[in-house]
């Protein structure tokens, strides 16, 4: 490993990500209340929790990887 490893940067990239993947969420979780049984908005959801369980875990945020798996099980 070089020891110009910067682990920021990847701190960085990881809120913007999950920043987006709370969007998603959220406007599909309000669109859903609009349209309970649409199928493309409950597949946005449980790609969107999916994604940010996968981030969370990746940089040991255990407790939002948890947190997202709870709610991609629901979808």
């Amino acid at each position: 490993m070089s020891a110009d490893f910067d682990a920021s940067e990847f701190f960085d990239l990881f809120v913007q990500e999950a920043k987006e993947q709370i969007e998603a969420l959220d406007r599909a979780l309000i669109g859903l209340e609009q349209q309970p049984h649409a199928p493309d908005l409950i597949e946005q959801i449980f790609r969107a929790a999916h994604s940010l369980k996968a981030s969370a875990a990746s940089q040991g945020f255990e407790e939002m990887s948890h947190i997202s798996h709870a709610l991609e099980n629901v979808f």
